[in-house]
């Protein structure tokens, strides 16, 4: 923890962001331990997270988070977020010494600012449990890296806010889901790799 986190100006993540993904948008630096986290506002009203890092190390640790959230595409059981790929369909892209991946960030709650009631906890070890089920499935690149920036070894998981447990919140980010065809195009292109004419059913088992 000793690393200075690489928080710099914008302008260097707004490039990486029209180069590699031919977007436009609002850039907001976020909170993190070593590698940069930006939030990316589109003019379209998505919120999305942008990962980069100069360090060497991240390559493996973001290879293994992006590998994650796209193993975990499609699981019905997990609600995490989603990886948005790069112009040449790639889960994550190298631009000289940085690296990086854009995912979709989830509306919620963090846990740290949740109150820690009973039914949080139990509700919290039901959905890591399905979380851990549905890794069980996922074969991502450098599966026993540590993510850039933790310092305890093991097994390490994307970034990701909050985890709910679908059974109980089945409507989780529906609206905006749901108007990601209509508001941004592009980008849901880049998500689901078909063109914005049918929206997908989310069922609530």
């Amino acid at each position: 923890m000793a690393e200075r986190p690489e928080h710099r100006g914008a302008d260097r993540p707004a490039e990486l962001l029209a180069r590699h993904y031919g977007i436009a948008a609002k850039i907001v630096p976020l909170a993190s331990e070593v590698e940069r986290t930006d939030e990316i506002r589109t003019p379209e009203g998505l919120r999305l997270i942008l990962k980069t890092s100069s360090r060497a190390e991240a390559r493996e640790s973001f290879a293994f988070q992006s590998g994650v959230l796209a193993g975990l595409e499609g699981h019905g059981a997990v609600v995490a977020p989603r990886l948005i790929r790069t112009r040449d369909g790639s889960a994550m892209f190298h631009d000289g010494e940085t690296c990086g991946y854009l995912q979709t960030r989830l509306d919620g709650t963090p846990l740290h600012s949740a109150a820690q009631t009973p039914a949080l906890v139990f509700g919290t070890g039901r959905s890591l449990a399905r979380l851990n089920l549905a890794l069980g499935r996922c074969s991502p690149p450098g599966g026993g890296v540590r993510c850039c920036g933790t310092s305890d070894a093991g097994l390490s998981f994307p970034p990701c806010p909050v985890i709910w447990d679908r059974a109980r919140s089945p409507t989780w980010c529906a609206a905006p889901w749901r108007s990601m065809p209509s508001r941004s195009p592009r980008i849901w292109r880049r998500l689901t790799g078909r063109s914005p004419t049918t929206i997908p059913a989310r069922t609530t088992s």
